[in-house]
């Protein structure tokens, strides 16, 4: 009930009011609610008050370690708003420390170093990941958007690996068909972005490739509508 009402107040932009609720009732009462950490860090952040939304996401982790969102959103920060990446980098260490194995955190402390442009270190990340969670189609996902893809051969043996871990997740097909979109190979995207759809309709992200992939070709693309409106993908 608080965390609605909260969210009532955001959309009525009356965020002072709404401050003020989190910080003398709502995190008082429910020490234990990370939503309220976030709430009260994310109003701050759109405020443009940065160190005050810091402040709140660390509150957060140190009274909530197993939060997982609460040190993504604390070391987000640090990276992108105070452009300090190594302070990012301690963060995730932590986290990890508190979190062993937690795919969660090493996917997002990876998308870290690949915005930084270590690709390396994001591929290694990754790697280390996998031996842990070798079935997540999160991590094989992200794995294929950072390895160097331009020999055919090394491609396909990760797609293999991929698709045989995660036992042809959606999300795996959506990333091989972006893989093949980017080199401008439509026809070949469209058929693994159809692919995804028959395997999981609800997964819009697949259906907004296809409607990509059919503009890039000048086709029609009513039919794809017609099948979102009728699945209702999120």
């Amino acid at each position: 009930l608080y965390y609605k009402y909260i969210s009532f107040l955001r959309f009525r932009q009356q965020n002072t009011a709404a401050i003020k609720m989190l910080n003398e009732t709502c995190i008082p009462k429910f020490p234990n609610c990370s939503k309220f950490y976030l709430q009260l860090g994310q109003i701050h952040y759109d405020l443009g008050q940065i160190e005050a939304s810091q402040v709140a996401f660390e509150r957060g982790t140190r009274n909530l370690p197993h939060s997982i969102p609460l040190w993504i959103s604390l070391a987000r920060i640090e990276e992108v708003d105070l452009k300090r990446p190594p302070k990012a980098r301690s963060i995730f260490d932590v986290a990890l420390l508190k979190n062993p194995a937690n795919e969660t955190l090493s996917l997002a402390r990876a998308q870290m170093e690949a915005r930084l442009g270590n690709y390396d270190q994001a591929r290694f990340i990754v790697q280390q990941s996998l031996q842990k969670n070798p079935k997540s189609a999160s991590l094989w996902a992200e794995n294929i958007r950072i390895l160097p893809l331009k020999r055919a051969n090394v491609k396909k043996t990760i797609f293999q690996d991929a698709l045989k871990n995660t036992n042809n997740h959606c999300e795996i097909l959506v990333e091989i068909g972006i893989s093949f979109y980017r080199e401008l190979q439509y026809e070949t995207a469209i058929k693994w972005f159809e692919r995804a759809t028959r395997s999981d309709p609800s997964y819009g992200d697949s259906w907004v490739w296809l409607a990509r992939c059919h503009k890039k070709l000048d086709r029609d693309i009513q039919r794809v509508f017609n099948e979102v409106e009728y699945h209702e993908p999120t």
